[in-house]
């Protein structure tokens, strides 16, 4: 199942929702995403949150499934949504709304990311804006789909992380290490990319 959750970030455009939307067999807004599906003019399937960002007016105005949340919790808006997905059976998770605003957010919610690449069944999870898309890859094969000419970074989550790319103008001949930039800025020279990680994960951001 594919399943569209929208934070409450920097809102997405509606034209970039409703693409998104349109490819989702699932719809949850957290919290203030709802302020974004109103906008978009379309509606979410589910509602997680605890309401404390919410437009009060358009909260009350949303008839689908509503699963309200304590404000005094030691989990994010963005984890219990993502938990509800893996609920409904997610194999493919698209988070918007999730960059922008307080940086300690946006960096918890690359963790939700990693946690997803964990677990036993893997979730292909992306957090994605109007220029970027984010992933988080672990040890195995991974083929992305990119232009030619595509700019990426990867960075390291672990201390280590041995990779190399097919694909890439650069084929990253030593280990991504968290204290040099040796993963910034690489470019695709073909349509896709194929990742080899031996060891370690990394965050993968391609620019839109």
């Amino acid at each position: 199942m594919r399943t569209l959750i929208v934070l409450g970030g920097e809102p997405p455009s509606p034209e970039l929702l409703l693409y998104y939307a349109s490819r989702a067999d699932w719809r949850i807004a957290a919290d203030a995403g709802i302020n974004a599906f109103y906008k978009a003019g379309i509606w979410p399937d589910e509602f997680v949150g605890d309401g404390d960002s919410a437009d009060e007016n358009i909260l009350a105005q949303f008839k689908g499934k509503q699963i309200q949340s304590d404000p005094i919790k030691n989990y994010s808006d963005g984890e219990d949504a993502v938990f509800h997905a893996l609920i409904k059976k997610a194999t493919n998770i698209m988070i918007l709304g999730a960059t922008g605003g307080r940086v300690d957010h946006l960096l918890y919610n690359i963790n939700l990311l990693s946690k997803c690449q964990q677990r036993k069944t893997y979730i292909d999870a992306w957090i994605i804006d109007a220029q970027t898309k984010l992933t988080v890859l672990g040890p195995g094969t991974w083929a992305i789909a990119m232009k030619k000419g595509q700019v990426f970074s990867l960075w390291p989550l672990t201390s280590r992380c041995d990779v190399t790319a097919e694909g890439a103008e650069y084929p990253y001949e030593k280990p991504l290490l968290q204290t040099n930039s040796y993963g910034l800025s690489n470019v695709a020279v073909d349509e896709g990319v194929v990742f080899h990680i031996k060891k370690g994960r990394v965050v993968l951001c391609i620019n839109l």
